[in-house]
């Protein structure tokens, strides 16, 4: 019984795919091991195992910020993928002139610096906003705000991924479905929904990523913790103006100081020391003068 050997021969397309796995792998993968690694040891370096994620969670501002990401994520994820859904179907299902025009407009946001959405929207929603003016005030500064501003960021995302899905949909289904006879609203949901749904999910998928950055969005936007940002300003504004009376305070001493020195009646009277200076150096000074003083009546 003569038993076959099946020679391997390796392509130039198996070379490439191996050479691209590795670099992938080293690139990519190692380093994020390397980093996801450091979440179970501690401080000295040691093994903490979930140690450092129980400490984690049971620290009540950081567990709620966790669910704060979560909700803000999800909602940019839902509402930037129906956006962009409803843009891309207006563009390539209806008659609409001027497709080139608003095609290029739903690419604004990525070519603009992302703090600009920010403004965009402080400048129309926020406390002296244009709309906000006008009577409509949708409480810019806190969570709606973030997810305005998130929406605006994954919205082009989501809408190229449409865009492309339905332009290369297959054209035969519609053709048959309007020779059948069938509604508007029948082919959008056996024909259209269908052959998008696998877009859906990798939309969704897209800008819940985009979204969940969160600490990466506070320095894009500048919108995120407003309510603690606040806080902290008001506490620096208040700490600034406590130093700034303090310090217009010590210029008067010196300047009452200066006053009852340049007096005449003044001239060989000892200069009050106490009164309140913060400057070690002259009171110092005025210390040994006093002392001088009180040495030459001593004397005299």
């Amino acid at each position: 019984m003569k038993s076959r050997h099946k020679s391997i021969r390796l392509r130039p397309a198996d070379i490439t795919i191996a050479v691209m796995t590795l670099v992938f792998v080293i690139i990519l993968i190692c380093p994020l091991f390397s980093l996801f690694s450091k979440a179970f040891l501690d401080f000295a370096g040691e093994f903490a195992g979930l140690g450092n994620y129980i400490e984690y969670f049971s620290t009540p501002s950081l567990s709620v910020s966790v669910t704060n990401t979560l909700t803000v994520s999800c909602a940019a994820a839902v509402f930037g993928t129906l956006l962009g859904f409803l843009y891309a179907y207006g563009l390539t299902r209806t008659n609409i002139k001027g497709k080139t025009f608003f095609r290029y407009v739903a690419m604004i946001p990525i070519f603009l610096p992302t703090v600009v959405h920010g403004l965009g929207l402080v400048y129309l929603f926020g406390k002296q906003g244009v709309i906000t003016g006008l009577g409509w005030d949708i409480g810019l500064y806190g969570r709606t705000g973030i997810i305005l501003s998130e929406i605006i960021y994954t919205f082009p995302q989501s809408f190229l991924m449409f865009l492309i899905a339905l332009n290369y949909a297959d054209g035969r289904l519609y053709e048959a479905a309007e020779s059948m006879g069938c509604s508007s609203l029948k082919k959008f949901s056996h024909i259209t929904i269908p052959s998008v749904r696998y877009t859906l999910i990798n939309s969704l998928f897209v800008c819940f990523t985009l979204a969940f950055t969160l600490a990466a969005f506070k320095q894009r936007s500048g919108l995120t913790n407003l309510t603690s940002d606040a806080q902290m300003a008001l506490q620096e504004s208040s700490r600034y103006e406590q130093q700034r009376t303090e310090n217009a305070t010590q210029i008067n001493l010196v300047q009452y100081l200066r006053n009852y020195i340049d007096d005449p009646a003044n001239m060989d009277e000892v200069i009050p020391a106490n009164v309140g200076l913060r400057d070690q150096n002259l009171t110092s000074v005025i210390d040994q003068y006093n002392t001088m003083i009180i040495e030459r009546k001593r004397l005299l």
